[in-house]
């Protein structure tokens, strides 16, 4: 398909008919065999576990090397006289040297501890209290006399003590403001004030 640009025509190069176009032959590459895989993987596993052991061997010698410098830059707190002829000498921070060279740190035995033993408890019984009966007191009820209307009116009346009377809620004689000549006439059903008859229940007598 031919295009057009900027005035120029040119064709596909798919569509050039004295394109060349050389195929490519599908080749085949060589497959190695497992067994020569196998042998090298053998050889490589032994160079590794050689070269493993070696900087095993390496580190070791350096680890070596700088304990010995640490022992020899290591000196006793206290110098006694004759302290590196000892086969054997510790001093006070617990290093143990040997001819003068250290050697470590001194393994010191711990005593055994003692075993606290709890002490025994001795077994209290418990006293037995024996608590004698008491006699039952009888208390006598008193005799309390309930006092009624009329009786608290004559008491009220003899004493000289000021009082208001209600019957039903309402307040019907105030002594306060009645003369005595108003002061109520009570009976044994009841009693009359102002002229009018009033039974004993609904009334209610306080005092100031």
């Amino acid at each position: 398909m031919a295009k057009a640009i900027k005035n120029k025509v040119y064709n596909e190069f798919w569509e050039d008919e004295n394109l060349n176009v050389k195929k490519v032959e599908k080749t085949t590459e060589s497959i190695v065999p497992s067994e020569e895989i196998k042998k090298l993987e053998k050889k490589l596993t032994k160079k590794v576990s050689g070269l493993e052991k070696e900087l095993k061997e390496l580190k070791e010698e350096k680890v070596q090397e700088v304990q010995e410098v640490v022992e020899e830059s290591i000196k006793p707190v206290n110098t006694p006289r004759g302290w590196h002829a000892r086969n054997s000498f510790i001093d006070d921070e617990g290093n143990e040297f040997s001819k003068g060279v250290f050697i470590g740190k001194a393994k010191i035995e711990e005593k055994p501890k003692k075993e606290i033993k709890p002490p025994i408890k001795k077994e209290v019984q418990p006293k037995i209290e024996i608590k004698k009966e008491e006699e039952p007191i009888l208390i006598t009820p008193s005799t309390v006399k309930v006092l009624g209307n009329k009786d608290i009116y004559q008491q009220y009346v003899t004493d000289g003590i000021p009082f208001k009377m209600y019957f039903r809620g309402n307040l019907i004689f105030d002594s306060k403001v009645q003369p005595p000549k108003n002061y109520p006439v009570f009976q044994d059903d009841g009693f009359i004030l102002f002229g009018k008859n009033y039974i004993y229940r609904g009334i209610r007598i306080e005092k100031y």
